[in-house]
């Protein structure tokens, strides 16, 4: 998978919102929690152990027009 593009949704927690391209399945989005210390090492944890968010949701964040 190929990361593409990361939404950070700023609060108490760093949660972040990733967009990756898996290249049979196309466009994906995790959303999770990261530690805050280095923004890359957070987007793969939210990549590895986030949670599906909606491929439509996730367009409309990101701005992605079909």
């Amino acid at each position: 998978m190929e990361e593409l593009k990361v939404r950070w949704l700023s609060g108490r927690q760093t949660i972040g919102v990733v967009r990756v391209v898996d290249p049979h399945d196309g466009p994906k989005y995790y959303i999770g929690v990261g530690f805050g210390a280095d923004e890359h090492q957070d987007k793969l944890h939210i990549r590895q152990w986030g949670t599906r968010f909606p491929n439509d949701a996730g367009d409309v964040l990101f701005g992605i027009k079909e």
